[in-house]
């Protein structure tokens, strides 16, 4: 079996499908965080899970560019998540970095969008 690779000239391309493939992961969990049916039950996770997508959410901010909107909504469910996993866990503590990098980011945003 032949293993293929990207060309060195497609890593732009690679970078931009990854980014994308990543804002559409970001999408579909924070769906699960809607409630827009009350007949619906709330999807729960574990903190360790809470914690990684708070990641994939700051990382899909970043992957916003100018779009303020969006990088908003994806910090505010990183927070959400964050607030989740402290049922059992100090994220401050145990994830500090995490935890400061979505605090300010969304600050700065909101700052930015003039809220």
């Amino acid at each position: 079996a032949q293993v293929t690779s990207f060309p060195s000239d497609n890593h732009d391309v690679y970078k931009d499908f990854v980014g994308e493939a990543l804002i559409v992961a970001a999408d579909q969990i924070n769906l699960s965080r809607e409630k827009k049916d009350s007949a619906v039950p709330r999807v729960e996770f574990s903190p360790k899970q809470c914690i990684t997508f708070a990641k994939i959410n700051l990382k899909s901010a970043h992957k916003a560019g100018p779009d303020i909107d969006r990088a908003l909504r994806n910090l505010k469910f990183g927070l959400s998540f964050l607030r989740d996993a402290s049922k059992t866990i100090d994220h401050w503590k145990e994830h500090y970095n995490l935890s400061l990098s979505l605090s300010e980011e969304y600050a700065h945003a909101m700052f930015v969008k003039g809220g």
